[in-house]
């Protein structure tokens, strides 16, 4: 016990509490329910996912907007839905866009997949299912859900350990708990580490992941449970530790999940604690732009040159919003969409 509380010490990084007066916000539009992903097909263009199963194209000129079904059967119970959504790297010429969702596979049998679509000007068309988890849960919790592609063109795709079954994200030949990394076209590249699509394992609920392009490294933020939410540098073949190694409780008593280290798993970046929910994550620079939803703020992290956390400030906390998305726009303005269905722009 001495032990891990001695490295969540070390391992929290000083945090700058900030306010609005170098920092504010302007806020766009209201969607009227919860966004989950939000990407952009020109400057002034964004689209927006919306839980409940439908997705959003929204004119931030003319702060107007339209909904549009996902044609693919979505469960939107609990923490499911329609949820990331990215461009492809070659957008401009082939106009794909991604969506990862909870998806029906029959009754109370839920995978996390990926789809494809084009966009026509308007919309989304054509948009069909390219990677469906190998795995599936009566659970609807823990999809993970997060897309990014690196400058090679390969996609990476989080998948939580679905809650109930956190054992499974240290087993290589299941999907649970894993980074995946796939080919554009959802098939699975020939040098991943395990014959399949997972790239990583050892991991709770992963809800940010970003490619870094200056570093050249996968970023990735996840869910802790009571306490113990992490920030990692993705590698190839590497167990991150869940549930072996952890910084958080249980949720029903105070009783430590794991061990703080093991020999052969590769500890987090940082830790939280107490967990802020860290949902969706962009990256300017050396600096990491998190949302939180339990702690309700935009958590800001600086990083060095060698991408160890450095500082750590919490902007928007006065504001009590659950921050699930943040998004660089082509033309390099930051945005944030929260649970209550804003999407605003931050002012930094």
């Amino acid at each position: 016990m001495k032990l891990k509380l001695f490295l969540i010490l070390i391992t929290i990084t000083n945090v700058a509490c900030s306010n609005l007066k170098k920092n504010s916000y302007k806020q766009m539009i209201n969607l009227g329910e919860k966004p989950w992903g939000i990407e952009f097909v020109n400057d002034t263009t964004m689209i927006t996912t919306l839980a409940k199963g439908s997705y959003a194209v929204i004119d931030l000129e003319k702060k107007k907007f339209e909904k549009y079904s996902f044609p693919l059967k979505v469960n939107s119970e609990a923490q499911g839905g329609l949820l990331d959504i990215e461009r492809h790297p070659n957008f401009e010429k082939n106009k794909y866009l991604y969506f990862t969702y909870s998806k029906v596979l029959s009754k109370k049998k839920f995978a996390t997949a990926l789809a494809r679509g084009k966009w026509d000007g308007k919309k989304v068309s054509s948009i069909k299912d390219i990677y469906i988890a190998k795995n599936h849960s009566d659970i609807p919790a823990h999809y993970g859900s997060r897309i990014t592609f690196d400058d090679n063109g390969f996609l990476y795709m989080s998948i939580g350990e679905r809650y109930m079954h956190k054992e499974k994200a240290q087993d290589t030949k299941v999907d649970f708990g894993k980074i995946l990394r796939l080919k554009d076209n959802g098939s699975i590249p020939k040098d991943n580490p395990f014959n399949n699509a997972v790239w990583s394992y050892g991991h709770r609920n992963p809800q940010g992941l970003k490619w870094h392009d200056q570093a050249k490294k996968l970023i990735e933020i996840e869910h802790g449970p009571r306490g113990g939410d992490e920030i990692n540098i993705i590698e190839k073949g590497i167990n991150y530790g869940w549930p072996v190694v952890s910084m958080g409780m249980e949720y029903d008593e105070d009783k430590y999940i794991g061990v703080s280290h093991k020999q052969g798993m590769r500890d987090a970046v940082k830790y939280y604690v107490p967990s802020i929910a860290p949902c969706g994550l962009e990256i300017i620079g050396n600096k990491y732009y998190i949302g939180a939803l339990a702690l309700t703020h935009l958590n800001v992290i600086t990083v060095d040159e060698n991408l160890k956390p450095i500082k750590e400030e919490r902007f928007l906390e006065k504001e009590a919003w659950r921050i699930r998305d943040v998004r660089l726009s082509p033309d390099k303005k930051l945005y944030f969409a929260t649970d209550a269905g804003g999407i605003y722009r931050f002012i930094y």
